[in-house]
């Protein structure tokens, strides 16, 4: 997952932990992004705030 920091101009990437599994939807709320990660049956939650 990769993030875009308009301030900075720069992204920041997440690594997945799970290889070569891909997040294919992106959910989320305020300070959290939730991406489902297909073939392995797992979530990952990157906490932005």
């Amino acid at each position: 997952m990769v993030r875009f920091d308009p301030v900075q101009e720069a992204f920041q990437v997440f690594t997945l932990p799970s290889s070569p599994a891909n997040v294919r939807q992106i959910l989320g709320r305020p300070g959290e992004v939730w991406g489902a990660e297909s073939g392995v049956d797992k979530l990952v939650v990157v906490r932005t705030g």
